[in-house]
């Protein structure tokens, strides 16, 4: 089985994110990508490496003027708009993929 590159980088921003959350900063774009320059300086896996610069790459795209909001980045371009009446809606759903 073959895991996607966007599963990887997924991945990876989750355990970014988790290493912020358990050193008690907020979890914000410019910490991400500190946080991730920080992690590349001691990495030694090259592919890892590489994954860790695309990921820092994709974020700095968020961090420019046209992506001040949510919305504008483009996230939740994907929802019915109808059915999303606040971010109380947005819901997390665990399922299992048995395959």
């Amino acid at each position: 089985m073959y895991i996607s590159d966007e599963v990887k980088r997924n991945e990876l921003i989750g355990e970014v994110t988790i290493r912020l959350i358990f050193n008690r900063e907020e979890v914000t774009t410019d910490n991400l990508v500190s946080e991730l320059k920080s992690m590349a300086e001691n990495e030694t896996d090259e592919v890892r490496l590489l994954l860790m610069h695309e990921v820092r790459r994709w974020l700095l795209g968020y961090l420019g003027l046209g992506c001040l909001t949510p919305e504008r980045a483009g996230w939740l371009d994907k929802l019915d708009s109808v059915s999303l009446r606040s971010p109380a809606d947005l819901r997390l759903v665990v399922s299992r993929d048995d395959d």
